[in-house]
């Protein structure tokens, strides 16, 4: 029988909730002097790359339960193709015998939805405002897993140009522990940021 979608928005959701429990311990502990900076920064990086990937992984759920009809959608969303076989439909969008499907940046997503799904949706209908945050969280996630001139460069460039930062926080970790607001770093933000994408998504 088919799921709501809004099963998946939960278990996003979850996560998110675990992995902000789990930065507020080290910020408890760093405070504690108990964690060097180098110690928590790493945790940092695995943690934010540990979400992105689950992050990561939902979309591509929530694309194929839609796809497949294992999943309902509260606006009626239809596949534009029946195909029972999950292997033939993986291999259908994929495009080519073996290879990765990358599903963010969300224009990718939202192209193959408009082939496969009526109107694009629900993909279709993120407004820019959640496009250009992906984009920015992205530019974290790649320079944290590659920390390349290019992904660094990446993350000036979109994340943090023009901002007047201490030298602490002008790398992505260090970034991410930053403040945000009273009670709030960055990385707090992103996971409520990213977690209500993927929930309008779902509804």
């Amino acid at each position: 029988m088919p799921r709501p979608t809004g099963d998946i928005a939960d278990r996003v959701a979850q996560r998110a909730r675990g992995v902000d429990t789990f930065v507020r311990k080290l910020e408890t502990l760093a405070s504690e002097r108990r964690l060097t900076r180098t110690d928590i920064e790493r945790a940092y990086t695995g943690a934010f790359l540990s979400f992105f990937t689950f992050y990561e992984s939902a979309w591509e759920d929530l694309f194929f339960g839609l796809l497949m009809q294992r999943l309902t959608h509260p606006r009626a969303v239809q596949p534009l193709v029946e195909i029972r076989s999950e292997n033939v439909a993986r291999a259908m969008v994929r495009g080519r015998p073996k290879g990765y499907l990358d599903w963010l940046p969300a224009d990718r997503t939202v192209e193959r939805a408009g082939i496969y799904l009526g109107s694009g949706r629900p993909f279709s209908e993120m407004n820019n405002a959640d496009h250009t945050t992906l984009k920015r969280y992205i530019a974290i996630r790649n320079a944290l897993a590659h920390d390349s001139t290019f992904a660094l460069a990446s993350f000036r460039r979109q994340v943090i140009a023009g901002r007047a930062l201490p030298p602490s926080e002008r790398r992505p970790a260090g970034y991410l522990r930053g403040v945000h607001a009273v009670g709030q770093t960055r990385m707090n933000l992103a996971l409520a940021e990213l977690t209500v994408i993927f929930r309008r998504l779902c509804v």
